[in-house]
């Protein structure tokens, strides 16, 4: 049995899905009560930890938040111990299972810890300096920011037999840290949303997309100047974001900005298949799986180098890829595709292409493939 862990539900439900429906039998531990599966077990914790997610995600607490995550990870790293003989493997989401890897440790279970985004380090330093260029109060409460989570996380990459992540950027993030190549495993992240044809009306509004729930970490400002330097008449920039109140002047001074309300991410599905161009200007982003959801609707992208789901972009074909920190990369591809309307047609064929391969299914089988390695490898130690 394999077992994985998560305080929230992340993309851990399609993850234990995609693994069940491949013949594994799954386990999720969670306790977001929001979190379902169709496919795998799941297994709530206990109800202090589900009231105090539902607690954290409506209001925050930082007082709250640490407790809850370490009371959490010792519940799990005690079930795993009860049932070391049943268990297989051990899956973790990172900053939420340091307890449960040392007991995997102890128990000599084989165990992977999942890294969405860069090396905390990594994040640490980009959204530092972020928020200095920007002039903004950094969020003391971010994870990335505080001593307590980052010795967390720290250990986690230490003790796990495997690092799991989306993309080659946060690989690069580790390697660069010193943790050995083979260590780290790039398993790209699947799609939310059937890819479906995208019809583009003859002289239809160009609309460009973004999406977000961290306005420094999404590079929002350096897309409001792309905006601004590209000047494209009878257009709309759509924005599901928050915007400080300095950025949300900007918008209302440009005029042609759509600020979306928060609404349930299924609800993006009609602005998805709305919007000529998604666009992503990440300072740090470990994948980005809205990338892969606005080409699976059809709509070419234009990502920051930063944003791991560049891996999915080939330049001309479904997309572009442009430095960070450089809105006037993405303004020049912005004026490119709103001119070109023939390119922009081709590019969005090519997304919705390009979607197609990016599935839950082959998160699974690359998440079989480097268990089966972990398998061999340890079987090679024992013969040596």
């Amino acid at each position: 049995m394999l077992v994985m862990s998560t305080y929230g539900r992340f993309h851990f439900g399609q993850a234990a899905d995609a693994l069940a429906a491949q013949g594994r039998a799954v386990l999720l531990h969670v306790a977001d009560p929001l979190a379902r599966t169709q496919r795998a077990k799941i297994v709530r914790a206990g109800l202090h930890h589900v009231a105090g997610n539902a607690l954290l995600r409506r209001f925050h607490p930082a007082w709250l938040e640490q407790p809850l995550i370490a009371s959490f990870d010792a519940a799990v790293a005690r079930w795993v111990t009860r049932r070391r003989a049943q268990i297989g493997g051990v899956h973790g989401g990172a900053l939420y299972c340091a307890s449960t890897l040392r007991a995997c440790r102890r128990e000599g279970i084989v165990a992977v810890v999942e890294r969405s985004g860069p090396h905390v380090d990594a994040q640490c330093e980009l959204m530092s300096s972020e928020y200095d260029r920007l002039g903004l109060h950094r969020d003391l409460r971010g994870y990335w920011s505080t001593d307590d989570y980052r010795s967390r996380m720290l250990e986690e990459y230490e003790t796990a037999d495997r690092i799991v992540v989306s993309s080659s950027f946060a690989k690069d993030t580790f390697v660069a840290r010193g943790i050995s190549p083979d260590k780290v495993v790039v398993v790209p992240l699947g799609s939310n949303f059937p890819t479906r044809p995208k019809r583009h009306a003859e002289g239809g509004k160009f609309v460009v997309l973004t999406v977000g729930n961290d306005f420094v970490c999404k590079g929002i400002a350096d897309l409001l100047e792309a905006w601004r330097i590209a000047n494209l008449p009878r257009a709309e920039l759509r924005i599901r974001a928050p915007l400080p109140d300095r950025w949300l002047r900007l918008a209302v001074k440009l005029g042609n900005v759509t600020v979306l309300p928060p609404m349930p991410h299924a609800y993006l599905v009609p602005h998805f298949e709305a919007a000529s161009v998604f666009c992503l200007l990440s300072i740090v982003d470990g994948f980005g799986m809205v990338v892969s959801e606005a080409m699976a609707c059809g709509c070419p992208v234009i990502v920051s180098r930063n944003v791991g789901a560049r891996d999915l972009v080939r330049d001309g074909y479904n997309g572009f890829v442009v430095r960070v920190r450089q809105p006037a990369d993405a303004a020049e591809r912005l004026v490119e595709l709103y001119r070109d309307r023939e390119l922009l047609k081709q590019m969005g064929h090519g997304a919705l292409c390009s979607a197609g391969v990016y599935s839950w299914s082959r998160y699974a089988t690359g998440m079989a493939r480097m268990w089966a390695l972990i398998a061999e490898g340890r079987k090679c130690v024992a013969c040596s």
